[in-house]
Order: structure tokens, then C-alpha cells, then sequence
């Protein structure tokens, strides 16, 4: 029988619970970003969720925290990169602790990172004042999140964004929603 997670709408007196404070999704720069995002570093949890964003710590009752997930509005250019900007929902940050990748066993679809985008998916579905678009930033160095993420559904969009602190760019992926 698959494990079901279960979505917690993020409270701010979550952030001082020893499983967010330890929240551990890896050890590459990237999963250090999202890490210290959950862990309210600076432009984290706290300032997003100030800001409108939703935030779901996913847990189970035998595993604890296995993850988090966000949403919040945009305006992207959409569909050209030369086009009008439009409202669509997007996934600010997204992390899974390291020992549950490519968890549960069994199929895909099952496992737990699915679980969440499906969350997610199913909650951007109900903002009916947005286009039916949900998108997303990924550094281009994570492929294993860009792999889940083309399972899902996702393609590659024109639109980027770089981090003057690191410099990284990060490219932008998209995923049309169905209608209510």
C-alpha cells in the first residue's frame, strides 16, 4: 500500500520545529538554497508568506516531514517573450529531505516528489483569477528536478532569471492546467 502524504498549510510558528530547522534536501549549492529557504534564511518562508505565497509542509504519520511546497501569483509574458505580461501561479520552492528521493518504492507516480507537485498542480488549478499556467525556475545543474519535473508535465519556457548574488541562471519551465 503506497504512503500518502498529507498537505499542512505552513504556519510561521512552524519554523522553530526541529524537523524544519534540520530540513535536509542535499548537499549541492541548490539544495542548500531550498534548505535554507524552509529554515526562514533571508528571503525565506516568512518573508514569501508575508508577501501572499502558500506554503504545505507534506508529512506522513510514519515518516515525519518528508517535503514542502509553495505557490504564489506571477506575471509572466506569456505566450511569446515578446507578449503582454500575464497573472499565472507559480511554484516558488519545492524540497524533499534527501532520504526520501525516489521515495516510496513502486511506481512513479506513487512516490512522493509526484505527490507533492500533484498538490500542487491541483491547488494552482483552483486560482481561476490566473491563467491556467503554473510555472517554475530550476538551476539548470539540477537535472534530477528537471527530470521529475518533464514527468509532470513541464516543458521548458523562454523566460529566465539570474541571481546576482550567485550568478547562476536559472532556466523557467511551464506547465499548461487543465480548466476548473
Amino acid at each position: 500500500m503506497a504512503r500518502t502524504l498529507k498537505a499542512l498549510p505552513f504556519l510561521p510558528e512552524f519554523v522553530n520545529l526541529p524537523a524544519v530547522q534540520s530540513f535536509d534536501c542535499g548537499d549541492a549549492p541548490w539544495e542548500r538554497e531550498v534548505a535554507a529557504w524552509i529554515q526562514v534564511g533571508p528571503g525565506g518562508v516568512l518573508d514569501d508568506l508575508q508577501r501572499g505565497c502558500e506554503v504545505w509542509l507534506y508529512v506522513t504519520d510514519e515518516d515525519g516531514l518528508v517535503g514542502f511546497g509553495s505557490l504564489a501569483a506571477s506575471r509572466w509574458q506569456w505566450p511569446l517573450p515578446e507578449s503582454p505580461r500575464v497573472p499565472i501561479s507559480l511554484i516558488p520552492m519545492v524540497g524533499i529531505q534527501k532520504w526520501f528521493w525516489g521515495k516510496p518504492d513502486g511506481p512513479p507516480d506513487e512516490r512522493f516528489s509526484a505527490q507533492i507537485l500533484d498538490h500542487l498542480i491541483f491547488q494552482a488549478i483552483g486560482h481561476t483569477e490566473r491563467q491556467p499556467l503554473l510555472g517554475l525556475f530550476v538551476d539548470p545543474r539540477n537535472v534530477r528536478a528537471i527530470r521529475v519535473y518533464e514527468k509532470a508535465g513541464f516543458t521548458r519556457f523562454s523566460k529566465i532569471y539570474t541571481d546576482q548574488a550567485s550568478g547562476v541562471t536559472y532556466i523557467s519551465m511551464l506547465l499548461n492546467l487543465p480548466l476548473p
